[in-house]
């Protein structure tokens, strides 16, 4: 699950890390992890899956460079 804080401090952000603590709830903030996290952007639109599923279906398989171009392109539109 992702939360979205607004109008926060550190210290608010302290004080709910401690409460979660305290009630056996694990937060962690994904900025103190090295780890590469990729959050989702917006989601194909039905053409763009209906065209991606008949490109599957049709080959057997997707291309890995056209796989990645679609979702590259549905990660960086705004």
């Amino acid at each position: 699950m992702l939360l979205q804080l607004k109008n926060t401090d550190q210290t608010s952000i302290d004080k709910l890390l401690a409460y979660a603590k305290q009630i056996n709830v694990e937060l962690e903030m994904i900025d103190d992890h090295s780890d590469k996290y990729h959050l989702p952007g917006k989601p194909l639109s039905p053409e763009q899956l209906k065209v991606l599923i008949e490109h599957s279906r049709n080959s057997g398989m997707l291309g890995m460079q056209e796989a990645h171009q679609v979702i590259r392109n549905s990660y960086h539109e705004d």
